[in-house]
């Protein structure tokens, strides 16, 4: 596992075997900034996980790896179809590979897209990495009232958001209006090493600080915004 990266963090989505899925596929990311293999394996929770109060959210202490901005945009570059030089696959490998490029038809160069699949789940689709996701998950609060769930590649939003709102959310975001610090809990400040010699304020600070990640975040704020319907 990749060392000398901070990933305490207040909040992790719930871990799912698509999200399995996509951290292979994040390995064949274009970017350079791609993980070992043996990093494959730190997106399931090792450590003890107990439900909290908000849908479709666990938490865990511990140092799980995210996605970074880097690794989640070279996800969406594989999905345009871009192959890695020097990379080679299976059979299988690249049967599921051009499996996940036909079920993200939506996929397009330098846009987010608002997906509302056949039974009204709608899912901001950034590839941001989960940090940044963090901090477009402040910014689009007010359309997550009933969901959630963030991952490395997508906010989820509450049934009924639209294109229209999610507009509005974009337009109107600014470094004070999604600031993180309201949202890190008491448990990440108690897990940050040395948090006994720093002010509680301090110590927010230093978590959300951690988990910024401002250059993924405002190139997301920057690109252009499309819906999607999908009927399955």
């Amino acid at each position: 596992m990749r060392k000398g990266r901070s990933c305490s963090s207040p909040v992790l989505t719930e871990q799912t075997t698509e999200q399995i899925t996509w951290s292979h596929l994040a390995q064949l990311s274009p970017t350079g900034d791609s993980w070992p293999g043996s990093s494959v394996r730190c997106l399931k929770p090792e450590r003890p996980v107990w439900t909290v109060p908000a849908p479709g959210v666990a938490r865990w202490s511990g140092s799980a790896q995210p996605l970074g901005g880097g690794v989640a945009h070279g996800v969406r570059e594989v999905l345009l179809g871009s192959d890695p030089s020097g990379v080679i696959l299976s059979q299988r490998g690249s049967e599921r590979l051009g499996q996940l490029r036909a079920e993200h038809p939506w996929v397009r160069p330098d846009v987010t897209s608002l997906v509302i699949d056949g039974r009204g789940r709608a899912r901001w689709w950034t590839f941001a990495g989960w940090r940044a996701n963090l901090w477009l998950a402040r910014a689009g609060a007010d359309l997550r009232r009933d969901v959630a769930a963030i991952d490395d590649l997508t906010v989820a939003l509450d049934p009924g958001a639209t294109l229209e709102q999610l507009h509005q959310v974009i337009s109107e975001a600014t470094e004070a209006s999604i600031e993180l610090t309201p949202w890190v809990t008491a448990e990440a400040v108690d897990g940050l090493k040395f948090a006994e010699c720093l002010p509680r304020s301090l110590a927010t600070e230093v978590i959300a600080r951690r988990l910024a990640d401002p250059e993924s975040t405002t190139r997301v704020l920057g690109e252009r915004l499309v819906g999607w319907r999908d009927a399955t």
